[in-house]
């Protein structure tokens, strides 16, 4: 607005009142001639024009894509990842078989376990090749004729089809209207019976059976007539996005490839342990770490970060953790499948627990008496084990434990027979009766020093050299250790020999000269076997010493929810020996000691009881005996 005068009072300040739009000057003035209009509009006059929005036929311009065309994703690099699974334990079978010498029937048994385990799983992509199929889809898409229900093409189709139902409808309602002789009354009410359908239809929820859908079809064509047939429009619900799948690596991960080495080798009965495999993968002669030296580069080229990632772990599996694998796939493989995994060949992998510890033969018989006490499961999982037997319908049929790895549950044996003989709290115990058997066991002291001697010797080994866990420093390395250390280099930084195209770098400035001989595997049986203590158990003292304690007398059961509690030295270093041995933790070990040794004294209280009733019936037989007599 131009800033003009006050004809009254000559002033330029104006101001306009909120509350009634007036404009008026400093002084109070109003100013006259000013007209205040408004956009709102309150009754809309018979020749107001309305605009109708029209959908434009223009194509949008496609975002164009920054991802490599190279790398393959979804469904087509998920099947690509199983591919390359399925070479990698390829590889896998071939080497262990020529390590360990295994029969050809090892390597039927493990395709089969692959077959079973991809079925099993949930999110598995489609077996057709998915290289093909991707061209037969893009040459469909190419072509006129394939064009897809919701591209720009068929909606083009959608509305000429459209347009030519809707100019036939208006030409069949214009031959109507000039044929009808129907008057105003009968046209508002048929807009009226149009108007409480579309009311019901609007209040009706849609069903999914198709017998409700055919009834309001029948009722609808009923009230509109026999000679009434018009188009109406059905709503579509709102298209549902779909989540994104997330990959569930646990059951399809590289650890799965050595849980079905370990299935093979429990059905083909060879006693193994999963520290076996640990010890092969860490040291490279079973391939696992870094595979993608491993591959043809025509895989390689098309895997994206995400499953090179899962392709590439940064260590070994835990014993755990390869046992929780393999059991799951065990059980799932008998509960859809009807496949029994067999017992495993526990009498030569005991032997192997006893002379982890540096047991002799007797230490063997006896543990394996103690194991059937306890009814150790000699299974891959609780539920493929025979029931126990209990005396009521409240006796649980499995003990908590017992889903524990098998090599485990015997050293844990072991380990509880060497605590009811030695004691293992520094005080020492003797033999009771000239003919216990424990005179033929050596004593503990020996037993400790053979121990720690095989300790120092696995600490300087091959397998100690190849672990991350436990490599000693280079500075305490010999001659030989060395050798031993440059092969392992060799062989994890060199490429393979079909791998290499050309001299490498350390090829080139560092040559290797091959060896004339490969130095041959030993099984896993006979690694780290030290000798036998020779030593004998002590003499019976004389029995009027009470301070002597006996074998099995002052047993203590150490608690491994004590946190704070510290164990003796004896019973610590055997309880390491056996973690160090099966992989496992030292409190893992502890847990499982204390629940066997809980199971051992309830089983000692029951056979108690039923001696003092066998005792009570004998007694009152014999008094029924004698009173007959007298």
């Amino acid at each position: 607005m131009a800033r003009r005068k006050c004809p009254v009072c000559g002033s330029k300040r104006w101001r306009k009142e909120a509350t009634s739009g007036l404009i008026t000057c400093s002084e109070g003035h109003v100013m006259q001639g000013y007209r205040n209009e408004t956009k709102e509009v309150t009754e809309l006059g018979p020749h107001l024009m309305r605009k109708r929005t029209l959908k434009s036929n223009r194509k949008k311009k496609e975002k164009q894509s920054m991802a490599d065309p190279n790398l393959y994703r979804g469904e087509r690099g998920r099947f690509l990842y199983f591919q390359s699974q399925q070479l990698i334990l390829r590889m896998q079978v071939e080497a262990l078989t020529k390590l360990w010498k295994l029969p050809p029937e090892f390597e039927t048994i493990c395709r089969d376990l692959w077959t079973l385990h991809l079925q099993m799983l949930e999110d598995l992509p489609d077996p057709v090749p998915l290289l093909f199929r991707h061209e037969e889809d893009r040459s469909v898409d190419e072509g006129s004729s394939g064009a897809k229900p919701g591209s720009s093409k068929s909606k083009e189709s959608d509305d000429e089809k459209d347009s030519e139902t809707g100019s036939d409808s208006s030409s069949s309602s214009s031959s109507s209207s000039s044929s009808s002789s129907s008057s105003s009354e009968d046209e508002g009410e048929n807009e009226n019976s149009e108007m409480a359908k579309l009311m019901r239809a609007a209040e009706e929820v849609p069903s999914s059976s198709s017998e409700e859908d055919d009834d309001a079809s029948d009722d609808a064509d009923e009230d509109e007539g026999e000679g009434e047939n018009e188009d109406t429009e059905n709503v579509q619900p709102r298209p549902v996005r779909q989540k994104k799948k997330r990959w569930n690596r646990t059951h399809d991960s590289p650890a799965t490839n050595i849980a079905i080495l370990v299935l093979a080798c429990w059905t083909i009965r060879v006693p193994i342990m999963y520290m076996d495999f640990i010890r092969l993968i860490e040291s490279y002669e079973l391939p696992y770490l870094d595979p993608l030296r491993l591959l043809p580069n025509a895989l390689i080229e098309h895997l994206t970060k995400n499953n090179i990632q899962a392709m590439s772990p940064y260590g070994p599996p835990s014993s755990r953790h390869l046992h929780a694998i393999a059991s799951r796939l065990a059980k799932r493989c008998h509960e859809n499948f009807a496949i029994h995994t067999p017992e495993m060949n526990a009498a030569p992998l005991l032997w192997r627990a006893v002379r982890c510890l540096c047991g002799t033969p007797t230490l063997y018989g006896f543990s394996k008496q103690l194991a059937v006490v306890l009814s150790i499961p000699n299974t891959l999982h609780y539920s493929l084990s025979n029931d126990i037997l209990g005396r009521s319908r409240r006796d649980p049929k499995w003990h908590k434990t017992d889903n524990v790895p098998v090599e485990v549950a015997l050293v844990s044996v072991v380990i509880l027979l060497m605590k009811i003989v030695y004691g293992l709290d520094g005080r020492p115990r003797y033999p009771r009766w000239k003919n216990d058997p424990s005179f033929s066991l050596p004593k503990l002291s020996a037993v400790l020093e053979a121990i720690r001697k095989s300790e120092k010797s696995e600490d300087l080994s091959k397998a100690s050299i190849a672990s991350a866990n436990r490599s000693p420093a280079l500075l305490h390395f010999d001659d030989s250790m060395l050798d031993q250390y440059i092969d392992f280099c060799q062989t994890v930084l060199l490429p393979r020999g079909d791998q290499a195209a050309g001299p490498s770098f350390l090829q080139e400035y560092f040559p290797v000269e091959d060896l004339e001989g490969d130095e041959e595997v030993l099984p896993p049986s006979t690694q780290f076997v030290s000798e036998l203590p020779e030593s004998p158990m002590p003499a019976v003292e004389q029995t009027k010493n009470r301070s002597n304690l006996y074998c099995g007398q002052d047993y203590t059961i150490f608690s491994s929810d004590d946190v704070f509690g510290e164990l003796p030295e004896d019973f610590e270093t055997v309880v390491k020996r056996a973690a160090r041995w099966t992989g496992v933790e030292d409190q893992y070990i502890c847990k499982t000691i204390e629940n066997y040794e809980r199971r051992l004294v309830r089983w000692w209280d029951r056979i108690e009881r039923d001696e003092k009733r066998a005792e009570a019936v004998d007694s009152e037989l014999e008094m029924e005996s004698s009173d007959e007599e007298n």
